[in-house]
């Protein structure tokens, strides 16, 4: 179900309202630092094999438009086939030391990256 996106795409991960991500530590997000807080997550179609994990400073998005601007960290994310079939979106997040380990399971497929947590900010 992932490979019927088209590239350049973004498509935000929930039914009706975008989901949600809060914490209340900073997180290192593909080398930047992300302020504690609550944001929208959204994927994105990098290429034909290629995706990102978007973090968006509005919370409450329900439907239409997308975002497609003000972004505040991508993490890009690795394409891997599942083991099982999933036939509703899940997103699992694991500890994994000063990490975490996030899966996005749709269909046969999974993209998977790990988070960073910033316990030392601003010497992260």
């Amino acid at each position: 179900m992932l490979g019927m996106m088209p590239a350049g795409k973004v498509w935000r991960l929930g039914s009706d309202q975008a989901t949600e991500i809060s914490t209340t530590g900073d997180l290192v997000v593909n080398q930047k630092v992300v302020k504690a807080g609550k944001y929208s997550l959204w994927l994105k179609k990098t290429g034909e094999d290629s995706w990102a994990l978007e973090f968006h400073p509005k919370t409450g998005v329900w439907g239409m438009p997308e975002q497609t601007e003000g972004f505040v960290a991508e993490l890009p994310l690795k394409l891997q086939k599942a083991s099982d079939s999933a036939e509703q979106l899940t997103i699992t997040l694991k500890p994994n030391g000063n990490k975490a380990d996030i899966d996005i399971h749709w269909g046969t497929g999974e993209l998977v990256a790990s988070l960073g947590f910033c316990p030392l900010y601003p010497i992260c």
